[in-house]
């Protein structure tokens, strides 16, 4: 049976926040600003604080600029991210038996692929959050919305299926965000700090 590595980025390849980071970059304005739109629109009832706060955070951040400036702006927070060298180390050497990584994360897809060239950690492909684009500009919106919890578990699901039928996964995450992922691989590990924990669903 053929093996694949599927592993979260945010905490768990890094030990960053990469949204925090680059709302930084991308935007002069404070977090606080974004909350309090957030409970101002009083959709947060319904989908969640941290959803809502999140979907004010990247229309802040991204409405209005171009798919290339994302990628430089990827390339620029890089310098201040840092891998999870224990996971990094414990990926390294399933990749030297022959796995391929696959990285599954809540981030833009853009800004996951920077970091992990800039860092040297090979990787076959990136499934990740995605900017809507219109008349060239992205409009601050995600696309189906961000990659996370039972959305990120759901596509991985399908790339299995489409793409590595009948592999055995290992999967990184941390806890509970990435239970849903967890769930689904044949090895699981969780993620909390520099400890690495296997993992297995009842």
């Amino acid at each position: 049976m053929n093996t694949i590595i599927v592993a979260d980025f945010d905490q768990t390849l890094i030990r960053q926040n990469t949204l925090l980071t680059l709302y930084r970059r991308l935007t002069h304005a404070p977090l606080l600003f974004s909350v309090i739109l957030a409970l101002i629109k009083g959709r947060w009832p319904r989908n969640g604080l941290r959803t809502v706060i999140k979907e004010e955070m990247y229309r802040h951040m991204l409405r209005g600029k171009s798919e290339s400036q994302l990628a430089n702006a990827g390339q620029e927070i890089a310098r201040h991210i840092t891998l999870n060298e224990p996971v990094v180390s414990r990926v390294r050497q399933f990749q030297e038996q022959g796995y391929p990584l696959i990285v599954a994360s809540a981030s833009l897809t853009q800004v996951v692929e920077a970091i992990l060239r800039d860092k040297g950690l090979a990787f076959v492909r990136v499934i990740g959050s995605r900017a809507e684009i219109e008349n060239g500009k992205m409009n601050g919106r995600l696309i189906h919305g961000e990659c996370f919890g039972k959305t990120k578990a759901h596509r991985i699901r399908q790339l299995r299926h489409a793409a590595y039928p009948g592999t055995k996964m290992i999967a990184f995450g941390n806890w509970p965000d990435d239970k849903p992922l967890l769930v689904d691989a044949d090895e699981a590990y969780i993620v909390t700090g520099n400890a690495i924990k296997p993992w297995k669903a009842r």
